[in-house]
């Protein structure tokens, strides 16, 4: 069974949640995110739009880099010999790699994959 994760991209901060960070967010199942904080003791929530989810592909690149949705990945097709840079997406219930919004590939055992970057910091 694969890992279910993901990481969130704070688009009012410019930057990716982590652990160190006082934030957290929920996930509800129909998309909607919330931003949990504090207030006077209390716990609370508010529905949010500052934040971008990705999730875990369940991959992992060929230096052993997690693929999420968003990075930016290097690819050498093992078949035709050659290379493509793309962007990791998820279309028709499954993973791909976009290299131009017109092509997509799904077959991902025919590719060698290395993360290159994000849609972020590109």
């Amino acid at each position: 069974m694969r890992d279910i994760k993901f990481r969130v991209w704070d688009k009012t901060q410019k930057n990716y949640l982590n652990e160190e960070r006082s934030k957290s967010v929920l996930i509800e199942t129909n998309g909607l995110v919330f931003e949990t904080f504090y207030y006077n003791g209390e716990m609370d929530i508010e529905k949010t739009n500052n934040y971008l989810i990705e999730q875990y592909t369940g991959l992992k690149d060929k230096n052993g880099v997690e693929i999420y949705e968003g990075d930016i990945v290097k690819c050498y097709d093992l078949l035709h010999k050659n290379h493509f840079i793309g962007i990791v997406g998820f279309d028709s219930a499954s993973f791909m790699i976009n290299d131009d919004d017109v092509v997509k590939y799904y077959r991902w055992m025919d590719y060698e994959v290395e993360v290159v970057g994000n849609i972020h910091n590109a």
